[in-house]
């Protein structure tokens, strides 16, 4: 019989599950573990690529005496082959060779639905910097049952790269009494420099892919008018400086705080300048400079009419949604030192028309430069 027609155990598997953690506290699918994880649960693509939530069939912390909360996120299967499935290079299979999300792997293999909800709360929360992802299959077979997972740790500082625990044959290690020895594998698992930069190449591909589909609907009108190619440059360089504030000095603009106000002083187009002149100042830039920065800026944001509402809502505010969710994430935190910048200007030589443009190709400044 081929295996797709055995019929699947995950229910039992789920329970075999449950039965272990029995004397920690778990969520189930249809409980929430805490209001933060769930919206960016419920924000990122489903397992399937639709906008439905996700769903993990088991969710939990691990916690330690130095307060120190790490969301557990486990995917079950029930069929034999749908643990996990990796590429060539031994990778979690995620993504196509487009380096678009395979929702078809996602969908079937626990592991791979797994490290999806864990990519999910990393891209989607500001209180998680590390997930552990497990993925749990089981099936019988004629000599008994067969269970068999797969440990996974994602973490920003590793760059959301998913780096395999260990063996495990049960869920004991996420107990009280063994959490502690756990919590020091996972804190050896860091990546070898060869990881690092090609992770970094992928990283700054993907930044470059999502400018282009911002530059897209610029110029598509999706964001509710076409925004002039003149003007592109300055909009992204006012959200990206709007959005990234100083640590300590200047929150980062929230898109909940651009409201479609129409006054003077409180349209979005003001609130956003008045975060970019507050984020200069922080920079002790010289005050002309700042000055010649800002006037710049006016031009888009207070005199390009992007400010203003329709049907409660700008330009602004939609094409900043855009920005703080795909861009803003690569150039805070772990993920600063990848090289923005000359991706940045790639995609800027679409944008404007630079003299000579086919001719001259854009130098990519060295990452520890940038």
């Amino acid at each position: 019989m081929a295996t797709k027609n055995v019929r699947s155990i995950e229910e039992q598997v789920e329970d075999w599950c449950k039965t272990q953690l029995r004397s920690i506290k778990y969520y189930t699918k249809t409980e929430s573990i805490n209001s933060e994880i769930e919206e960016a649960l419920r924000k990122a693509p489903s397992k399937s690529g639709g906008e439905g939530a996700n769903y993990p069939d088991i969710k939990c912390f691990l916690e330690t005496s130095d307060m120190r909360r790490i969301p557990v996120m486990i995917e079950v299967k029930g069929r034999k082959g749908d643990l996990i499935k990796c590429d060539k290079n031994g990778d979690i299979c995620n993504l196509n060779k487009d380096k678009e999300p395979h929702y078809g792997n996602i969908a079937k293999y626990a592991v791979n639905g797994a490290v999806h909800y864990a990519h999910a709360i990393l891209n989607n929360t500001e209180s998680y910097k590390e997930v552990v992802a497990i993925g749990v299959n089981g099936y019988d077979t004629s000599i008994g049952r067969i269970y068999e997972m797969g440990v996974y740790y994602v973490s920003k500082e590793n760059l959301f790269v998913p780096k395999k625990v260990g063996e495990y044959t049960d869920l004991s290690f996420l107990l009280p009494e063994y959490v502690n020895g756990f919590i020091k594998d996972i804190d050896k698992l860091f990546l070898t420099d060869s990881e690092i930069e090609l992770k970094k190449i992928e990283l700054e591909d993907d930044i470059e892919r999502r400018l282009k589909v911002i530059n897209q609907k610029m110029h598509d009108e999706d964001y509710g008018q076409k925004i002039d190619v003149g003007q592109r440059v300055q909009l992204i360089t006012g959200l990206v400086m709007a959005g990234l504030g100083v640590p300590g000095k200047v929150s980062p603009l929230s898109v909940s705080d651009l409201r479609g106000d129409q006054g003077e002083k409180n349209n979005d187009g003001q609130v956003i300048m008045n975060k970019i002149s507050d984020y200069l100042s922080e920079k002790q830039l010289p005050r002309q400079k700042i000055e010649m920065i800002e006037e710049v800026l006016r031009v888009v944001f207070i005199h390009s009419k992007l400010q203003e509402p329709k049907d409660g809502e700008s330009a602004l505010h939609t094409i900043y949604a855009d920005v703080r969710q795909n861009i803003i994430p690569f150039l805070t935190g772990e993920l600063h030192n990848i090289d923005f910048t000359g991706r940045l200007f790639n995609v800027l030589n679409e944008w404007v028309d630079v003299p000579d443009g086919a001719k001259n190709d854009v130098v990519l400044t060295p990452r520890y430069i940038t």
